[in-house]
């Protein structure tokens, strides 16, 4: 009797024991899973963050200004009249007399 009783108790041991593991394994990918998201939710918060502040400093970045490029500095080094002449317009010893010497001090018409 005894073995029959353990030949009958076995299967439904063994069926409860495999019920149960798959419960287990279904909370614990449950669990997983949830737990996976917090972790991947701030690491896109983290990686927007970052790619936000990289945008920023891209587009931020203040290029050189072009406000000066079309003066020929050479011409005006090797120019003496003209030389004199946007000399005395920076020291404000004579008037500016051309658009670039009023640019160049900053005199907007």
């Amino acid at each position: 009797m005894p073995y029959n009783y353990c030949l009958s108790w076995f299967p439904s041991s063994l069926n409860t024991y495999i019920y149960i593991n798959a419960l287990a394994m279904h909370w614990q990918s449950s669990v997983s899973s949830i737990a996976t998201v917090k972790p991947m939710a701030r690491l896109s918060y983290i990686v927007l963050i970052i790619a936000t502040n990289a945008l920023i400093c891209v587009l931020a970045e203040e290029l050189y200004p072009n406000r000066y490029d079309h003066l020929d500095v050479r011409a005006l080094l090797q120019n003496d009249t003209l030389r004199e002449d946007y000399y005395k317009c920076f020291m404000e010893l004579a008037p500016c007399t051309t658009l670039a010497q009023q640019r160049l001090t900053g005199i907007a018409i």
